[in-house]
């Protein structure tokens, strides 16, 4: 699946985050990045914290140790103040559209796709640590 498709998807889960008004995001969103974790050969949880829910991939063991962090949550936003359906996805030219495109969907799709290439580049699913990742790693200064 390409980056603009990920996103695309992730832009339509309703995800506003309004506890005042009753509106939380829609846990669908959380399924769906597990999936599509899961479907990369990584191991998952989804923890529960307050209603809220998040999910980890958990991929090998021991050291070195990398965090990927995102959340998938929007501001509430006003319909009529948006040049663009909010909750679709809308690419021009070189700019994409859409409530939580930049902050933080687009962060996301981009991490699933750099998973999705690593897998490729390393086999699934254990891919980590691999020892040409190892190598990575360590050749960039981020471990031993």
């Amino acid at each position: 699946m390409d980056i603009l498709k990920l996103l695309e998807i992730l832009v339509e889960f309703d995800t506003v985050n309004d506890p005042e008004s009753g509106k939380f995001p829609d846990p669908g969103v959380v399924d769906f990045v597990e999936g599509v974790l899961n479907g990369l050969g990584v191991k998952t949880k989804v923890l529960v914290s307050h209603g809220y829910r998040s999910v980890v991939g958990i991929i090998g063991s021991g050291e070195p140790r990398v965090l990927l962090l995102a959340h998938l949550d929007v501001v509430p936003f006003v319909r009529n103040e948006w040049r663009f359906e909010p909750l679709r996805l809308t690419v021009e030219g070189d700019l994409a559209y859409g409530r939580g495109a930049l902050d933080d969907k687009g962060n996301v799709a981009a991490v699933l796709r750099a998973l999705r290439t690593w897998s490729v580049l390393t086999g699934v699913p254990s891919w980590w640590p691999s020892p040409r990742m190892r190598r990575l790693v360590v050749r960039m200064g981020l471990g031993s």
